[in-house]
């Protein structure tokens, strides 16, 4: 570009800089066609880069923009018209000029021609300007001026078609109205086209907002110089009014000068008005006050609300609602508004009337008509029932439908503004929601603050921006009440952004409100030194007093009070008894401005926190008091959580003074807000989460009971923390059959079980062992999942965890269509059916151990002193649990794992003699268990993976000699199990065996089993190919009774990937807790594998495993193995199990029974009689094997080689050697083990062979 050009090109942009309206610019252009060309486009760019990056931003951006509008007029000279825009236009203009004083016609027209008001129509107004508008006559030039100035008064008010087009049209009408009216020759007419020009760049979408707002602005400002108020009152007071609009709608900065010109210039107006003869204006004026009062940065907040209010009833002298109709509704929507944002007054009453306001408005503004306004409404009411104190869960849930009514009406396209600002409450909303899962509330809280920052950016909208980093804090400190919380240090990264933009300048209110809620996450924050945090957290606390003064911000100078007593209750610095004496000083002020009458929740909040002030100062029976004060506003019902935290507190003290009433009246209230909470969550997980916190924050409730001498009580509330997952799935299980399951259902189902059916494409064990289990521990002591899972295992486990979420959340229970009702003691007695049967509750507290004792006629328990968490189950871990895992602990060689098989092994007699004596069972069945006969034990903890019936007692007998003994979760799984009706008909039974063909004895035990019942051979599903997964399903739908016989593995990482092993695949313990699985024929499953009744359980004692699936899936009883068991004994105790079964011998009978025919079974027995009858059946398989081997190798022979006959004889041929070797094999295998064994008098006398066999359910 050489320096002549560059010259021309300098001196056009400084005159066109100099100009100071648009059409001083085009008249400028027109002159000097000469230099306006592409050139100068690059030039302005050029110069405008260059500008920024020399720090001059302002001017690098108007000649950015410049060049941008510019190079639109460029194009404009090669452009042509559309085709039928032309016509179009004449029929516009027609119907304008002819319209009179009606609308209709012409927003009937215009509706008619959507497809025509686009962005190419804008561009063919400015052709038509440049090219056919020069060549008219002067007066029909005129008379088009008239025309299009009205066409843009008329397209501000038209309200459909795409906002941002249909403005850019009207400006582009103004534009050419001002091609006629220029100043020098039509002053008048120039400045009202100036005012309606300025109230297009006001209504403007397209371009930079605050650009378009100072363009507005300037066009005002220019029209004043026209119309001054000597000259023009009446334009005058227009031009005032819109400049007011007009500052209090820039997005920027400055916000707070800019409000106080908005107040100047109406002020001035009112000054200057007649209102007897300008009477509508005043109340306009008037109205428009009362709004920018609302939103007043500066002055007193207070003053401000009743300046607003004013201003707003003054205007409804004017405004009558069928003459005013629009006018009287905006009205209403103010002072909706103003009285929510009021602090003179009663606060509730001041609630009241800003919903009464807001509700009147919505009878004049419709989402169909009046979108914006609505809209805008609905975000009020929703703020105003947030806000409201009574009934808060439900006021809470209205303000919810309030903003989802929004998004139904509005888009994130339609109105960017206004969707923000809905997207900003409903954060708020849920970051304060009481029902629901608090985890997903805030999830949603978050959300939604993230959608809102997507509109309101720091650079064009940093109010806003602020406002969302003030709630995004908010809501990380309001979530740390929810069980998996997010660092405070969130909060306070948020309130510090927010800080950016509020000042005690140019933000006093919004600056103090972050500092306020600063102070408060200072003082929650763990992180450092937490003396420094509490110090921090005074210091913000202080910094927000020199705004929130008592004169003027009487309810957040008390909010501050009773903040700094809880900082100064748990100061760490200054001396201690000042500190808490200073503290009662901050919540007796706070306690004088919110009353009980007219502030309850505020008034209860405070009075929670003094009683914990009062209990920390020695003061139990003052704290007491005013826990039961609060507790009179914090109703389960109202405030579920805060009933809880009161409850919890009130239990403590209480417990601590030894007043075991109010001890377990606190206590009971904790746990019923707790399980309030916990039913409206739709997450399985996090359901589990607000238990373990519930019976982890109150252990000392039972024993609460147990010192009142509630025993009854006792029982009841150990129930209640008992397997709670499985007494919701098995509620809905009882509810839902396959036949009637919902098509989204359905579909979950069938997608767990494809993801299942890749899985055991992809990983399908084939062990060879004795044992009857592929064992997937992990290692508990550094917390490590078992590693040798290949990666696409366990990625497709996750994507299952997921379907079974989603699955869950429509479930009945967890969708809150259905409740569990505890059951009450009568209830747990009635489970009790005869006189010589007991239920044995175990209960392990933190320091002991409680044995509940249920008979049909009493209640007695029994302590085991020092037994408790610390002690007994500390023991368990390390001399039981520790070494039995580690010995299935595949990260170890296989040497070490079978040392602490060995170690485990061998101290199994020494820990159930030990645990006996812990558990003092001599002095239980003396005082406790006389003619008792049978036990139902429902164990805890630990005690689920112990043998119970193996523990000797000191007649050198064992406790499951002396009682016939089955086991329960709890006490609800066994009231399902024992409400369930009877099955009437004949047994059929079923087996599944040796379904990886690698187990010895498990032939000879189905074999046995089978002739014993007659089963046929298709209900006995043998071998690999008979043992798959469809095979399975079609079996146990058909079978009463089923037997399993092959291996199992238990996954104590993940319990419902626990699985039985199949001949193609798997049956998981997540398939069968689905309704895809409702098995409510079943009465009787026997699992002859490993670890079927092996778990871990927490503080809610859930016990995922196959016996609990079962039960869960419809079964009557089951019996299941508490570890990994040997091959021969497992067959042995079967055989005795259903020989006892088939001679009518009751379950747990015939499992006592066959557990003392295994232990007592003497080596001569098993040499002489078992021996003969397993080799006798290897034999036969060999010689049947064999015969059919010869029969084939002769068809084989008789083909031609290389035939496909005798590829397939051949083919068959060897399957059937591999077998008849395979029959050889195990006979060897059996006689080896028989003799080892045969070695001692009574091989299988030791518990490891025969105390794992347990029965769970019905007798």
């Amino acid at each position: 570009m050489d320096e002549r050009k560059i010259n021309a090109y300098t001196n056009l942009l400084m005159q066109i800089l100099q100009c100071s309206r648009d059409d001083e610019i085009d008249r400028l252009l027109e002159i000097r066609s000469d230099v306006f060309d592409r050139g100068f486009i690059e030039f302005l760019e050029m110069a405008g880069n260059l500008k920024t990056k020399q720090g001059e931003v302002d001017l690098g951006n108007l000649c950015v923009e410049l060049a941008s509008q510019l190079s639109l007029k460029l194009d404009r000279r090669s452009s042509q018209f559309r085709e039928g825009d032309l016509d179009f236009l004449d029929k516009l203009i027609g119907i304008v000029k002819n319209r009179g004083n009606q609308s209709e016609s012409i927003f009937r027209f215009l509706q008619q021609h959507l497809d025509r008001l686009d962005c190419h129509f804008v561009e063919f107004l400015y052709l038509f300007a440049d090219r056919e508008f020069p060549k008219y006559s002067a007066d029909l030039r005129e008379a088009l001026a008239i025309v299009f100035h009205d066409l843009s008064h008329l397209l501000l008010q038209f309200p459909f078609g795409n906002r941002a087009d249909i403005v850019e049209i009207a400006i582009a009408c103004c534009d050419l109205t001002l091609c006629v009216y220029r100043r020098d020759s039509h002053p008048d007419e120039w400045a009202i086209v100036q005012n309606t020009l300025g109230l297009c760049l006001s209504d403007r979408i397209q371009g930079d907002r605050n650009r378009n707002i100072d363009r507005a602005i300037q066009c005002y400002q220019q029209a004043l110089t026209i119309h001054t108020r000597e000259q023009s009152l009446n334009n005058w007071i227009t031009l005032n009014i819109n400049l007011a609009s007009a500052y209090v709608a820039k997005p920027q900065v400055n916000i707070p000068e800019n409000f106080e010109k908005s107040i100047g210039h109406l002020k001035l107006v009112l000054q200057n008005i007649d209102r007897r003869e300008n009477l509508e204006t005043w109340a306009f004026v008037q109205h428009n006050l009362g709004a920018i009062y609302i939103d007043r940065p500066l002055g007193n907040r207070l003053e401000n609300m009743e300046a607003a209010i004013a201003c707003c009833e003054a205007a409804l002298s004017v405004y009558d609602r069928q003459k005013h109709t629009v006018e009287w509704g905006k009205v209403q929507q103010n002072l909706g508004i103003a009285y929510f944002k009021r602090s003179q007054g009663d606060r509730h009453v001041n609630l009241e009337l800003s919903i009464y306001y807001s509700n009147l408005a919505l009878e004049i503004f419709s989402p169909q008509f009046f979108l914006g306004n609505w809209s805008k409404i609905k975000v009020n009411l929703a703020r105003a029932y947030e806000d409201t104190s009574q009934n808060k869960s439900d006021n809470l849930e209205k303000a919810l439908n309030c903003i989802h009514d929004i998004f139904e009406h509005l888009s994130l396209n339609d109105a960017p503004e206004q969707w923000a600002e809905a997207q900003l409450e409903l954060g708020r909303v849920y970051s304060q929601r009481i029902q629901g899962d608090l985890i997903e509330n805030f999830e949603r809280a978050i959300a939604a603050y993230q959608s809102a920052l997507s509109v309101y950016t720091k650079e064009l909208f940093p109010e806003k921006w602020a406002s969302v980093q003030h709630a995004l804090g908010y809501a990380y400190q309001e979530q740390l009440l929810t069980t998996r919380p997010q660092p405070i240090e969130r909060a306070i990264e948020h309130y510090q952004q927010a800080l950016l933009v509020y000042s005690p300048n140019t933000f006093p209110y919004m600056w103090a409100c972050t500092h306020l809620n600063l102070a408060n996450a200072y003082n929650l924050c763990k992180t450092g030194s937490i003396a420094e945090n509490i110090e921090l957290a005074i210091d913000s606390a202080r910094e927000a007093l020199k705004v929130y003064n008592k004169e003027n911000f009487l309810l957040e100078w008390a909010d501050l009070q009773n903040n700094l007593g809880q900082f100064y209750t748990r100061r760490m610095r200054g001396n201690r008894d000042n500190n808490l004496q200073q503290s009662f000083l901050y919540y007796e002020n706070a306690l004088k401005v919110y009353n009980r009458q007219s502030f309850p929740l505020q008034w209860a909040k405070i009075t929670l926190n003094l009683a914990n002030l009062l209990h920390k100062s020695g003061k139990s029976q003052e704290a007491i008091a005013h826990l039961e004060l609060a507790l009179e506003v914090f109703t389960l019902n109202a405030f579920p959580y805060a009933a809880s935290v009161c409850g919890h507190l009130l239990g403590n003290i209480a417990f601590d003074l030894g007043q075991w009433e109010k001890a377990i009246y606190g206590y009971e209230l904790a746990v019923k807000g707790a399980e309030i909470s916990r039913s409206w969550i739709k997450d399985d997980t996090r359901r589990q989460e607000i238990l373990i916190r519930l019976f982890g924050n109150n252990p000392k409730i039972i024993e609460a009971c147990i010192h009142h001498g509630d025993i009854e009580k006792a029982v009841e509330f150990l129930e209640r923390s008992r397997s709670r997952f499985l007494a919701d799935l098995m509620t809905s299980q009882e509810l839902l059959s396959s036949q009637y399951l919902s098509d989204e259902i359905k579909q979950y189902l069938q997608d767990y079980e494809r993801l299942q059916e890749q899985i055991d494409c992809l990983y399908f064990l084939n062990d060879s062992q004795v044992e009857r289990s592929a064992i997937a521990h992990f290692d508990l002591l550094a917390n490590r999942s078992y590693s040798n899972i290949p990666e696409q295992i366990a990625q497709l486990e996750l994507e299952k965890q997921n379907i079974w979420k989603k699955f869950r959340r429509v479930d009945p229970v967890l969708a809150g269509e259905l409740d569990i009702e505890p059951l009450e003691f009568d209830q747990i007695q009635a489970l009790v059916n005869t006189r010589t049967t007991a239920i044995l509750s175990f209960y392990v507290s933190e320091e002991d151990t409680y044995i509940f004792i249920v008979c049909k006629n009493k209640l007695t328990y029994q302590l085991c002193p020092s037994q408790g968490k610390n002690n007994l189950q500390q023991w368990l871990f390390k001399q039981w649990l520790e070494p039995y895992i580690t010995s299935g602990d595949r990260t170890k060689s296989e040497e070490e794992r079978k040392q602490w098989r060995e170690q485990w092994q061998n101290a199994i007699p020494i820990v159930l003699t030990e645990l006996s004596e812990r558990l003092q069972l001599d002095r239980l069945i003396d005082e406790h268990l006389q003619g008792i006969e049978e036990l139902i034990l429902i164990p805890h903890l630990l005690l689920h993976q112990i043998p119970l019936g193996a523990l000797p007692l000191a007649d050198g007998g064992y406790f499951g000699d002396k009682f016939l003994i089955r086991y329960a979760p709890s006490c609800q799984i066994l009231n399902y199990c024992q409400n369930r009706p009877p099955v009437i008909n004949s047994m059929t039974y079923g087996i599944v065996e040796n379904t990886q063909e690698n187990l010895v004895f498990t032939n000879f035990e189905c074999q046995y089993i089978a002739e014993l019942f007659q089963i046929p051979n298709r209900f006995r599903l043998q071998g690999r190919q008979q043992g798959t997964v469809e095979n399975f399903r079609e079996l146990i739908a058909q079978v009463n009774v089923i037997h399993f016989s092959h291996h199992a593995e238990s996954r104590l990482d993940r319990p419902l990937e626990s699985k039985l092993e199949l001949g193609d695949g798997y049956m998981t313990l997540g398939q069968l807790m689905t309704p895809g699985w409702r098995l409510t024929h079943l009465v009787e499953v026997s699992l002859s594998c490993c670890e079927t009744g092996f778990t871990l359980t927490g503080i809610t004692d859930d016990t995922l495993t196959f016996a609990a699936g079962f039960l869960c899936a419809g079964a009557r009883h089951v019996v299941n193995t508490l570890w990994s068991v040997n091959d021969l004994s497992t067959a042995l105790f079967s055989m005795f199990y259903y020989r006892d079964r088939q001679q009518g011998i009751c379950r747990v009978a015939a499992l006592q029974r066959a557990q003392q025919a295994l232990r007592t079974l003497d080596s001569e027995t098993l040499k002489t009689v078992y021996q003969p009858q397993m080799i006798a059946l290897f034999d036969g398989q060999f010689k049947r094997l064999n015969e059919g081997r010869q029969s084939v190798k002769v068809k084989r022979e008789a083909s031609a080689a290389g035939s496909p006959e005798y590829e397939q004889w051949d083919a068959m041929y060897k399957q059937l050697s591999e077998k008849a070797s395979l029959a050889r094999r195990h006979k060897q295998k059996v006689q080896k083990a028989i003799a080892e064994m045969a070695e001692q008098l009574q091989p299988f006398s030791h518990p490891v062979y025969w105390a794992a066999f347990i029965g769970s359910g019905l007798r």
